[in-house]
């Protein structure tokens, strides 16, 4: 489930060539999710717009030097996601957007929060959202990254690792501590609201 598309090896070429109405297409194709993308991280619309800005220069002034050992979406995704993390680490931005993808986990299994407070039926769709955006909002910039690739973009974890520069090996360890972080943060919300006694469970 890729939000930013990938673009024809043609298309690029003729953008990469000077054809204006190439590139502009290829703007206006990528504006919408890239915007989205970088709204999710950052649940700014201000600050949103600013980075996929920044972004969308950055992609029409490197085009030359995308040599296609990725695919576009992926060169595109780790753009628009340093440009995010740039902006988190120097304003210190607090994220709480999770997306309605977010309060689900991977490949259809149950919803995080879900899986943190264990039977019973406390969360229901819109409170497990806003216990999942709250949670979010906790977690440092480079684990909510790697969840927003994975959870709502939908990256594989090769993609991930070209995305974000990291070994693939460091996404999958990442991505499982960033999991759990999400898991002990729910349950300690969770372990606080009225009626539940959910045990609060810490990650070593």
């Amino acid at each position: 489930m890729n939000i930013i598309p990938d673009i024809s090896p043609e298309r690029l070429q003729d953008a990469i060539d000077g054809d204006a109405e190439a590139l502009n297409s290829i703007v206006a194709e990528l504006t919408p999710p890239v915007y989205r993308f970088c709204l999710s991280m950052l649940a700014d619309e201000a600050l949103a717009e600013d980075a996929a800005q920044d972004a969308l220069v950055r992609v029409c002034s490197s085009l030359p030097e995308f040599e296609g050992r990725s695919k576009f979406s992926t060169w595109v995704y780790r753009i628009a996601s340093n440009r995010c993390l740039d902006l988190l680490r120097s304003k210190s931005s607090r994220v709480e957007d999770s997306l309605d993808a977010l309060a689900e986990a991977h490949d259809g299994e149950e919803t995080i929060a879900a899986q943190a407070q264990g039977e019973g039926d406390f969360s229901g769709p819109l409170a497990d959202r806003m216990l999942v955006e709250e949670a979010l909002s906790k977690l440092d910039a480079q684990s909510r990254s790697i969840l927003m690739l994975r959870e709502v973009s939908g990256l594989a974890y090769d993609e991930i690792s070209e995305a974000l520069g990291i070994p693939e090996g460091t996404v999958k360890s990442r991505l499982f501590r960033a999991r759990e972080d999400m898991m002990v943060i729910l349950r300690r919300m969770m372990s606080r609201a009225p009626g539940n006694t959910i045990p609060v469970v810490e990650t070593k």
